[in-house]
């Protein structure tokens, strides 16, 4: 099967190029051709194995998009995964995908999200004009992108309902998949037998200390809420690269609260993830929108159970596989989860295997054969 992967910076480092990366490699291993496009020129080395397609088309250099049409025909490629919206190259080539006839299948990687109306990943806030285009973009071009594609990837029950609320979803393919566990972040820490050592709990949070986006605030109204309600020492590590000043005011609300046992700290290097991962019992992950959740399937790797927000896209996976908890971006439904994960005592350890059993289950391989599946279904349907 010829496979083309297109998306605007797929090979930038980090997010949709990382998760994408991911499972290029596996499709490889599957037997698959694998071509891509992308519309910046990086120098990044792939492997030998790999045919690789790039071509430096500008946003603004509207006349070399019709190289796209025309490598695209060079290919031939059997079906064409697509990554996110709302990027204008994206609605150019689309255009020229129509005329192509060839099966096209998307991952959203979170973009659905209502609340990335109101603010942007990396803490930038919409104005009222960006927020006004940003939707017209959807109802208008997205909409008509969604309607070209024969299948999606979705991350979660939560994605799936908030794409079927764009478009009927009866005669496309959906596949419901996390993106796998980086398995090497694996730093062999054993969870087992270590809850509630010292009569002590730890709730860590790794990652961009992004207020809004994270869910931190109301993590902070949370854990002053529960720390009243137990005779337990709660302990609480914030760690991450702060957006703008909002360590500083994480810093500020957790004095106005008085709460007691609160760490914060900046980028921490493998090293120092390793350790906190060994010091943690539970990881949160109560984001507001979010893209690949990376850090939860980083916790994951490290047979962390978590707390997880059904906005994170993994909240879905921790209540059907019970990974720990889940709720709702509310410090009221947080507050429950927070209730529940410091008195199950023994159960634990039930929590930390199913973990384990997730983690060896979700690796990039079971979704690569997964999302092949899809494409075979795809192009299955086309020709009846």
């Amino acid at each position: 099967m010829k496979i083309l992967h297109i998306y605007r910076d797929l090979w930038g480092e980090g997010g949709v190029p990382h998760e994408a990366m991911s499972l290029i490699k596996e499709q490889m291993e599957l037997g698959m051709d694998i071509y891509t496009i992308s519309s910046n020129d990086s120098k990044k080395k792939v492997p030998s194995q790999f045919i690789e397609v790039k071509e430096n088309v500008e946003a603004h250099e509207i006349g070399k998009f019709t190289n796209v049409k025309k490598m695209i025909r060079k290919i031939k490629p059997d079906i064409i995964h697509c990554y996110s919206l709302g990027i204008p190259e994206h609605t150019i080539w689309f255009l020229f995908l129509k005329e192509l006839n060839i099966p096209i299948f998307l991952s959203f990687h979170g973009i659905l999200n209502p609340y990335l109306l109101k603010k942007r990943f990396g803490g930038k806030l919409n104005t009222p004009l960006h927020y006004l285009l940003k939707l017209i973009y959807r109802k208008i071009f997205d909409k008509n992108l969604l309607k070209l594609c024969s299948g999606f990837h979705l991350l979660s029950e939560f994605e799936k309902n908030l794409l079927s609320s764009f478009i009927n979803l009866e005669k496309k393919v959906t596949i419901i998949m996390p993106n796998g566990v980086d398995l090497e972040f694996d730093y062999g820490i054993n969870k087992k037998n270590n809850y509630k050592k010292n009569n002590e709990i730890t709730f860590l949070y790794i990652g961009r200390i992004d207020i809004y986006q994270k869910g931190l605030d109301i993590v902070l109204n949370a854990f002053k809420k529960i720390q009243l309600k137990t005779p337990l020492k709660l302990n609480l590590i914030i760690a991450g690269p702060s957006v703008k000043f909002n360590t500083y005011i994480l810093k500020r609300k957790t004095d106005n609260l008085k709460l007691k046992n609160v760490t914060f700290l900046d980028y921490v290097n493998d090293k120092k993830k390793a350790k906190l991962f060994e010091k943690a019992d539970y990881f949160l992950h109560i984001s507001r929108f979010e893209g690949m959740a990376r850090a939860a399937r980083e916790a994951i790797a490290n047979n962390i159970p978590l707390i997880a927000s059904y906005e994170s896209n993994f909240g879905s996976w921790v209540e059907k596989y019970n990974l720990g908890f889940a709720c709702n971006v509310s410090s009221e439904s947080l507050i429950n989860a927070l209730e529940k994960a410091i008195s199950i005592n023994n159960k634990y350890n039930l929590l930390v295997n199913n973990v384990i059993s997730y983690k060896k289950k979700y690796n990039w391989k079971y979704v690569a054969e997964n999302i092949v599946n899809a494409y075979k279904e795809c192009l299955k349907r086309i020709k009846l």
